[in-house]
């Protein structure tokens, strides 16, 4: 599935944002640039958490805006960083919850047998690497749904950053993976391309392999 920015405009307060770009339909994306440069903007205006004030977002050939909200479980999911449990659910009722799919928790931990130990916890009780690793699962137990994901690697310990990202690489190589991310060497190895922001603004469009470090550099320079 494409996802296209047609031209897409957002000035909140003091911040501007503006894209006109037509991303892949596959592949591990990063999205790099330092504080305040657009990135969660960029999430938020693709999941329609955030309506443009001028331009049009497609998946494919379809308007953002013309898609049924009942419909974006099937199309797209996004995780933040900051994002936090809440109720007194189970792991494994979360799971089902949010990937609207029945039954989705055993199918979960079967994929992914890491959550097992946890599944059956309230999610208030789990470790902060527990709880992205939960919802991690939920959103790759939908095969074509395009993925936001914000800074998952924060949370996790070596063995369980690897062992998420190559989930990840697999999701997308049938559906782009949207990562957003400081850490440079994530974005040399693991992403196929990467879109870099500053002030709301692309910088560049890069092939990951043919990253340039002074464009890295370049783009974090105030």
């Amino acid at each position: 599935m494409l996802l296209r920015f047609d031209k897409v405009h957002l000035k909140r307060g003091g911040f501007t944002f503006f894209l006109d770009r037509i991303f892949p339909d596959s592949g591990m994306i990063g999205l790099a640039g330092p504080n305040g440069s657009g990135k969660s903007t960029l999430m938020d205006l693709a999941t329609s958490i955030v309506k443009p004030s001028s331009g049009i977002i497609y998946y494919d050939e379809d308007k953002l805006s013309t898609i049924a909200t009942n419909c974006f479980p099937d199309i797209f999911s996004c995780m933040y960083a900051g994002e936090e449990p809440f109720g007194g659910f189970s792991g494994a009722k979360y799971i089902d919850i949010l990937s609207s799919i029945p039954e989705a928790s055993a199918a979960a931990a079967e994929r992914f047998p890491v959550i097992r130990p946890f599944l059956h916890r309230d999610i208030r009780e789990l470790s902060r690497g527990q709880w992205v690793s939960l919802l991690l699962s939920s959103l790759l137990i939908v095969s074509s749904r395009i993925l936001f994901i914000d800074e998952y690697m924060l949370f996790l310990d070596p063995y369980h950053r690897e062992l998420w990202t190559d989930h990840l690489k697999d999701h997308a190589k049938t559906a782009p993976v949207f990562i957003i991310t400081h850490e440079t060497g994530f974005l040399y190895e693991k992403c196929d391309n990467v879109l870099g922001l500053k002030n709301g603004r692309e910088m560049f469009w890069e092939k990951a392999s043919a990253l340039d470090g002074s464009i890295l550099k370049d783009l974090y320079h105030p």
